[in-house]
């Protein structure tokens, strides 16, 4: 990309963005136009140009970026938010927001989602979606901090806003969004329970510490011969220990609780959701003359059937009981034949029974 692309493929990717202070590279960009979540004062998501830069960036290419990031936001905004072809599936990469949000997550990086935070962007040849990344600044990362998130084991990242409302950097609302998503959650759920078979099994983890420890072995050890800080609590510390084993011993348990507790919270969140009843979101339009749409979210896999009835009770139409899976749900109908009267729509998910009431013009 360079600044003489302003049209076609070219102009539809190669761009990479920014959350973050607006000190180092980047500082220009623009704000969001949707406020983060649980915020207590004036602060706005600052979306930075990082490539091409502010000194290269022309104002199609400007124009275009910032369009593609505030149609993902404002798709989140969307009743049907969830829908795997028009919702917010349309602009991500959901595999790299999964895996963005799981490690940094599981090394409870307080800087995470509102601080150092990359996307890019590729041509719309490529896919043309948005990826979190490249990840990056974990110096506060695996206990050791002690404002806002802190170094406790416990605690999602993601809900840094609640925990620090106040705070001039929050996380944008998006995440909370997709969180809201049963088929996100569990494919979230699938990711992490993947992980932890393989490269984050405790063991593994451990074995890498470990791994590193020998490595700086003689390094350390020199370091705090020059600059005798071991055992001295230097901002923002949770944890201070009088040698460098010490500070090994404490590491892996943090990282053996951090994981623990991932692992239920995660299937808590899921578990969450399938408490939610599926049934009828939306119905539209009404009155109606053609094409009917019935928009749901399921929030646990099973049987799902539509039947249309009349005043008079009188069975007008019914699709056969199929089973459909977690996430989003879309069924259109043909009302054209159909005679002017008030109609009621029935959806039997299992057990469950919903109704709603829409009138054929």
């Amino acid at each position: 990309m360079d600044a003489t692309t302003t049209t076609g493929n070219a102009l539809t990717g190669g761009y990479i963005i920014k959350i973050d202070k607006q000190t180092g590279s980047g500082g220009t960009g623009w704000h969001s136009p949707y406020f983060p979540i649980n915020r207590k004062g004036a602060q706005t998501i600052f979306y930075q140009y990082e490539y091409p830069d502010a000194d290269d960036i022309n104002a199609k290419q400007k124009e275009y970026i910032q369009g593609y990031v505030t149609d993902f936001e404002k798709s989140l905004l969307q009743f049907n938010f969830n829908d795997p072809i028009k919702g917010f599936r349309k602009y991500i990469d959901e595999n790299a927001f999964i895996d963005y949000l799981i490690v940094n997550e599981l090394t409870k990086n307080p800087d995470a989602y509102r601080l150092s935070t990359f996307l890019y962007k590729k041509r719309d040849d490529l896919g043309g979606k948005l990826f979190m990344g490249p990840i990056w600044d974990f110096d506060l990362a695996l206990g050791n901090v002690n404002f806002c998130a802190n170094g406790n084991p416990e605690g999602f990242v993601f809900e840094y806003n609640t925990i620090c409302p106040e705070d001039y950097w929050l996380i944008p609302f998006w995440w909370k969004r997709m969180l809201e998503d049963p088929l996100f959650v569990q494919r979230l759920n699938d990711r992490w329970k993947n992980l932890r078979k393989t490269v984050y099994s405790t063991e593994k983890l451990w074995s890498d510490i470990d791994s590193m420890s020998n490595l700086l072995s003689e390094s350390q050890a020199r370091n705090f011969k020059e600059w005798p800080i071991l055992g001295s609590y230097i901002w923002p510390n949770f944890y201070v220990s009088k040698t460098h084993n010490e500070e090994i011993v404490w590491l892996k348990n943090w990282v053996k609780l951090r994981t623990s507790w991932l692992d239920n919270q995660f299937q808590s969140k899921l578990e969450e959701l399938k408490v939610r009843e599926s049934g009828i979101n939306n119905v539209y339009p009404n009155p109606v003359s053609d094409l009917l749409t019935i928009q749901t979210t399921m929030y646990k896999a099973g049987p799902f059937q539509f039947k249309i009835v009349d005043q008079q009770g009188r069975l007008c139409y019914t699709n056969n009981s199929v089973e459909t899976n977690i996430g989003y749900l879309e069924k259109k109908i043909d009302m054209t034949n159909f005679s002017p009267g008030i109609y009621y729509l029935i959806i039997e998910n299992g057990e469950k029974v919903t109704t709603s009431t829409f009138v054929k013009q």
